[in-house]
């Protein structure tokens, strides 16, 4: 691949380096899906820090100035070139005419070098005889400092002070021990001081030689100095004499010294042939660090399609966890639904058969807060209550203000009625209100109710069954006669306050009339089931 070439981004990656979407096939986009593993965990999931898309108009800018500082460069190379080409000609002339000269200036520099050479072994020399002086001294001096005196003749007039003391005085053996003592340092000092003498003396030998050393570099120093004068008279000369041997060329006496000029030249070509290696060095690593910076945009991209298939995968098991908790939820309801349901339909049926056994009443008057077990207290003192059933809001499930109760025969039902009717009760009615009881007509519901399962109402008065056809007689009348208003109040007598209160109970709708055969109620009862 060229410089200026650009990288081939990886087929499926979610984008091209131009940021342009690829459009995903959906069957291999879930075949990748299936293939990652499910075992990460989503609360750890991090994105990828984001790398941009190598940018190739810039790379390739970089890359075109470098090469046009290269060709500039070889231009300039190949003009040295020629220019050196014409110099050499000059400087086989200027060879020839000085070639004597010349010969005797690298005699004469040989002998420079010689002398150059002496020059630094006598300054080294030197310096080796200066740190031994110097060494020398530094001892000499620690030596002195040690003794009181240097002086050998106060030391042996001082130890003979002693032992004319030891031999004239009487002293006592202590002090004659510390006085034998103190001849014995003495005589020591005396030897050392012979020895600091000698290191005296060594060191003034070291000056001397460090001194004639010295004279000798210096006239080494000032020959050579001589010599480079010499050299470059000479040098002088032979410039002359190469001036003087191309005389009759003007552009090669321009030039002057054709050899000092050819290595100013090679100098310069030098640097330029190094300044395109950097250049080429540089457009190398600009090519390699643009395949990095796609490396790793492709790395990118990759992680960005894994990390968002883990997404999805994600998103999907937290699609299913939460349809399984709705469908969890939606069995729980169903299930409290359908028990509630049983329950309504036990209760019903319950109701249906106390109903159909008893005497039904109605107790108007109720306050808001007026319960089953209130009104089965306060009329259980007048006889048996089969059933009880305060009628309440469906919002609220405060009392509606009304309840229907069954007693167990029909005396009982006139008993309750002529001693609580228009009677204030506490516990069931509100301040100062009082009680309305009695008797309630057998709703529609509950005489068909009966029709379809007279083995449940064994006691069942037949007066009913009578009294039902001059009621239904009548209302078809008045149907026939095309009496609207008139139907609709005997279908409403036909339902009673009971049925009414149902039907509102159960949320049907205001008006509606119910009108279904037996086997009509029950398949309406089936496809409830089926529903739920």
């Amino acid at each position: 691949m060229t410089d200026t070439q650009s990288m081939p981004v990886e087929a499926g990656a979610e984008a091209t380096t131009k940021g342009e979407k690829k459009p995903a096939d959906s069957k291999n986009r879930r075949n990748r899906l299936d293939r990652i593993l499910d075992n990460f965990d989503p609360e750890t999931l991090t994105k990828p820090a984001e790398v941009e898309a190598p940018d190739e108009a810039k790379h390739s800018a970089a890359i075109q100035a470098l090469k046009k500082k290269i060709d500039a460069s070889e231009e300039k190379i190949k003009a040295i070139d020629t220019e050196i080409s014409g110099l050499k000609g000059v400087r086989e002339k200027q060879n020839e005419a000085t070639k004597a000269m010349s010969a005797e200036l690298r005699a004469f520099r040989q002998q420079v070098r010689e002398k150059q050479a002496n020059k630094d072994s006598l300054s080294e020399q030197l310096g080796v005889l200066s740190e031994k002086k110097k060494q020398s001294a530094e001892r000499l001096r620690a030596q002195r400092k040690q003794f009181k005196t240097t002086d050998a003749a106060a030391i042996d007039a001082e130890i003979a002070s002693i032992q004319r003391q030891l031999e004239t005085s009487t002293l006592d053996l202590k002090t004659e021990k510390e006085k034998v003592y103190e001849i014995k340092k003495l005589t020591t000092q005396k030897d050392s001081i012979k020895e600091l003498d000698a290191a005296h003396a060594a060191l003034k030998a070291q000056e001397e030689q460090h001194e004639a050393m010295y004279k000798k570099y210096k006239a080494a120093k000032e020959e050579v100095q001589a010599l480079r004068v010499t050299e470059r008279d000479m040098v002088a000369k032979l410039d002359a004499a190469k001036a003087g041997a191309v005389d009759c060329d003007e552009s090669a006496a321009a030039v002057g010294n054709a050899n000092s000029k050819i290595e100013e030249l090679m100098g310069e070509k030098a640097k330029l042939i190094e300044s395109n290696k950097e250049a080429r060095s540089e457009m190398k690593g600009l090519s390699t660090n643009l395949k990095i910076r796609f490396a790793e945009y492709r790395e990118y991209q990759r992680a960005m399609a894994a990390y968002k298939d883990k997404l999805d995968i994600a998103d999907l098991h937290k699609r299913r966890e939460e349809q399984k908790q709705r469908y969890a939820k939606m069995k729980e309801e169903r299930k409290e639904r359908d028990k509630k349901r049983s329950e309504d339909r036990k209760q019903n049926e319950a109701r249906m058969i106390a109903v159909a056994n008893g005497c039904q009443l109605f107790v108007g008057g109720l306050g808001l807060r007026a319960s089953e077990a209130d009104l089965r207290k306060t009329f259980e003192a007048l006889g048996n209550v089969t059933h009880a059933m305060v009628v309440r809001d469906n919002d609220t499930d405060l009392s509606k203000g009304f309840a229907f109760l069954v007693m167990e025969t029909t005396a009982m039902a006139q008993d309750a009625i002529k001693q609580m009717n228009r009677k204030e009760v506490r516990d069931l009615c509100p301040p100062h209100g009082v009680l309305s009881v009695k008797m309630a007509e057998k709703s529609r519901q509950q005489k068909e109710w009966e029709r379809a399962n007279p083995s449940k109402c064994p006691h069942k008065d037949k007066k009913d069954k009578m009294d039902d056809k001059p009621e239904k007689q009548e209302s078809k009348d008045k149907a026939e006669e095309g009496d609207t208003e008139g139907k609709e109040e005997v279908e409403e007598e036909d339902k009673g306050e009971e049925g009414k209160a149902l039907e509102k109970r159960e949320g049907k709708k205001k008006g509606k009339k119910w009108e279904a055969s037996r086997d009509e109620w029950k398949a309406q009862e089936q496809a409830e089931e089926a529903e739920a």
